[in-house]
């Protein structure tokens, strides 16, 4: 009978303590707002199902290709859509600090260019939020381009 009850002291101090051990490293973890679609979470919740129409209707009809040269994305859309407006957040996949607008260069019919900072070792990604006019329909697409330096 002692030998039982040792092994479930023993069991039940090992899951407390396994317990305590995770719910330390779970507050130490920060938990950062991913900015994906670069709006507020209200509007994403609202407008996802949107979102997600937007861009099958998108992929559907056409195509978006990026190339990274040195320092410059260049961004071209295949077929008859055509960029109304950019936006393009560089942010890194862990943390919100280091999150700042990119300068769109040069911003044409069906392609752009955007100037990337000089950027430090590890992961970046680039957010692009692209308004474009597709058989007279405007349409929200959103592509993420990842950096790795």
């Amino acid at each position: 009978m002692k030998i039982i009850n040792l092994v479930f002291v023993s069991v039940f101090l090992l899951s407390l303590s396994l317990l305590t051990w995770t719910t330390i490293k779970s507050i130490e973890t920060p938990v950062q707002h991913e900015n994906i679609f670069s709006t507020n979470y209200k509007d994403v919740d609202m407008n996802f199902n949107k979102f997600k129409e937007d861009e099958a209707k998108f992929k559907k009809q056409s195509s978006l290709n990026y190339n990274i040269s040195n320092d410059l994305i260049f961004i071209n859309i295949a077929n008859k859509a055509k960029i109304i407006s950019t936006k393009a957040l560089l942010t890194r996949p862990h943390t919100n600090k280091d999150n700042q607008e990119l300068e769109i260069l040069n911003q044409e019919a069906q392609s752009l260019k955007v100037r990337l900072p000089k950027l430090s070792l590890g992961k970046w990604k680039v957010n692009i939020k692209m308004k474009v006019e597709l058989n007279g329909e405007q349409l929200t697409i959103y592509e993420h381009i990842p950096i790795d330096k």
